[in-house]
């Protein structure tokens, strides 16, 4: 029985070139290729090309049905024994129009396994492996022109092809629908598929170089890198699954081939997963570790075992997926999906790449009769993964910007506000008064306004600084203010500053806010700093015994010290960070927690 192609007419849109222009670029290219593949598939006509989906049982084989269906293993179909070397004859009959259209003919039989042969009318036209010696011939595709002296006019044409199985080796398959038609058409339909492949194959490369790149300019996001294995061990697996540019790669090596093309099916999954880990969690935990040493496990009989080992594994492996998928799926649901707006569209693409690969694999353990559809759905879940991280750097990007230009506004009004011509005139005025009572004060409150000058001008510009050195400026700008006020005010210390590093000036600003609004009525003082660091997570919580200045609140800041303090922390943290801030029994306090890491090397302080 024999299904011909269906023919579709294009259709023109007059509006194709103005939405075609609004397209990125890279998308145009994409575009291009998907346009190509559709005039493959869909313009040929059915007089030329034929796809043969059943195949006649020639030989004697006891079977319910005399027509099998491909793709098909035809070792389990027909239940070959697994200890003697046996064949099978399959046959079909080449359509009486194609004789007639005085062309050469063309049969593109995609890929067979294992041991074959194929024939026109008894004569051989070709075939892949041997018997004896064992020489295996599997996943290669048979590509045949079909010479003209072999046919017989007037009369039923038949192809046979004679399928091997050896006891103990690959066993006897057809992966792909037979395609017969004139030659041109069968050519060109090769030719077409095979660049379109390798185009998708080129496009990946390109696309883990980048984030490859992406990473050395940016080491904090391993991300990057996982993303990068991801869709190496993938665009791997189509080039040895798929493309038949590896013939010329491999040649007769095919037990390597099939190894490094299971290799890289195992290890697509834990690739995956490492990258949402990171990405998503920002950490590799124990379940992805698991699921890589899992899947590596598979990988060692692969490397090391007999065809039959390799077979098993293979098996053993698509059992395990299929009981993985439902933890998968509340993998990402729990930490994907509900995450932000980008995992969900991230799930979605997922679940359609999960029914994708059960359907191969139950095609491949012979429950269903389908096409694989594996290779297409992963191809566009790479591709939306990749435009969905080009638009979350954008926005990353925009929001750096905003940051960015943010911080240096309130860094320059800060800048003033510590250098404002009133806070020098006062601090002088001050001094010069001390001239005559006391200079020996005058001279101490003149070094401590340069000292404080100095560091603040050095520190400004800076993303962190020492938490030691910032004490120090406030020490030193709460000596100027007692001087200048005529009060008392103290700074106590509680914990160990050492290798903490918080935004520059954040500490003093938060020690200005108090000095402004909490000492109006009162002589003196006390500002207490508690530091706690178990070397993941500083806690600074800063007191005084200020007046009543405001209710306790977790809420922004309208004041410019505190969109100071909250920006530069932003811009250091990113959202791994908080702060609180309110009126406590006897005074006001501000806690701020963030991350610890050891500091580089600053000679300068």
């Amino acid at each position: 029985m024999i299904s011909k192609s269906s023919t579709k007419a294009l259709a023109q849109d007059s509006k194709l070139n103005t939405y075609f222009a609004k397209i990125p670029f890279g998308l145009q290219g994409l575009l291009i290729l998907l346009l190509l593949f559709f005039l493959n598939t869909c313009s040929y006509s059915s007089e030329d090309f034929y796809r043969i989906q059943y195949l006649e049982v020639a030989s004697d084989f006891q079977t319910d049905t005399q027509n099998l269906k491909i793709p098909e293993n035809f070792s389990k179909k027909l239940k070959l024994s697994d200890t003697e070397l046996e064949f099978v004859e399959l046959r079909f009959p080449i359509p009486q129009n194609l004789l007639l259209k005085g062309k050469n003919l063309a049969i593109n039989a995609g890929r067979i396994s294992d041991v074959s042969r194929f024939y026109l009318n008894g004569y051989e036209l070709g075939g892949f492996g041997n018997i004896e010696p064992y020489r295996p011939g599997a996943m290669r595709l048979f590509l045949r022109i079909l010479p003209d002296s072999y046919l017989k006019y007037g009369e039923t044409n038949y192809i046979t092809v004679r399928l091997y199985s050896i006891p103990g080796k690959f066993p006897i398959r057809a992966f792909d629908a037979f395609k017969l038609g004139t030659s041109d058409v069968i050519l060109l339909d090769f030719f077409i598929n095979e660049l379109i492949l390798i185009s998708f194959i080129l496009l990946y490369l390109i696309a883990a170089t980048y984030h490859i790149f992406l990473y050395f300019r940016r080491r904090k996001d391993i991300y990057h890198i996982f993303l990068a294995l991801f869709i190496l061990v993938f665009s791997s697996y189509i080039f040895l699954a798929d493309s038949q540019l590896r013939d010329s790669i491999f040649g007769n090596a095919i037990f390597l081939h099939r190894k490094l093309e299971f290799i890289s099916l195992f290890l697509i999954t834990p690739c995956f997963l490492l990258f949402l880990g990171k990405y998503f969690r920002d950490r590799v935990g124990k379940t992805e570790i698991i699921v890589f040493l899992v899947s590596f496990s598979f990988c060692i009989p692969v490397i090391f075992g007999d065809i039959t080992l390799v077979n098993t594994s293979l098996f053993a492996w698509q059992v395990s997926f299929l009981l993985f998928l439902p933890f998968l799926v509340f993998y990402v649901y729990h930490y994907v999906v509900k995450k932000t707006r980008e995992g969900l569209y991230l799930g979605l693409g997922l679940l359609s790449m999960v029914i994708a690969a059960i359907n191969d694999i139950l095609v491949s353990l012979n429950v269903i009769n389908s096409i694989r559809i594996t290779s297409y759905s992963l191809s566009l879940f790479v591709f939306g993964l990749i435009g969905l991280l080009a638009n979350h750097f954008v926005d990353t990007l925009n929001r750096s910007e905003e940051l960015l230009s943010k911080v240096s506004r309130l860094n320059l009004e800060l800048i003033k506000k510590n250098i404002h011509p009133h806070f020098l005139m006062n601090s002088i005025q001050t001094a010069i008064t001390l001239v005559e009572e006391d200079p020996k004060k005058a001279n101490t409150l003149l070094y401590n306004l340069v000292d404080e000058l100095r560091e603040t001008i050095r520190v400004s510009e800076s993303r962190l600084s020492s938490l030691k050195s910032e004490i120090e400026i406030c020490k030193n700008h709460l000596s100027i203010m007692s001087y200048r006020k005529e009060k008392e005010f103290k700074f106590k210390l509680n914990g160990k500053p050492e290798h903490i590093q918080i935004p520059p000036l954040s500490l003093l600003t938060l020690i200005e806010n108090g000095l402004s609004h909490g000492y109006a009525t009162k002589d003196s003082g006390l500002f207490i700093l508690f530091i706690y660091n178990d070397k993941t997570k500083v806690k600074l919580e800063l007191f005084n015994d200020s007046e009543e200045i405001s209710k306790p609140t977790k809420q922004k800041s309208t004041g410019t010290g505190f969109k100071y303090v909250e920006a530069r922390f932003q811009e250091a943290f990113g959202n791994n960070w908080r702060i609180e801030k309110g009126k406590v029994k006897g005074g006001y306090r501000v806690i701020l927690e963030f991350p610890f890491f050891e500091p580089k090397v600053n000679k300068q302080e």
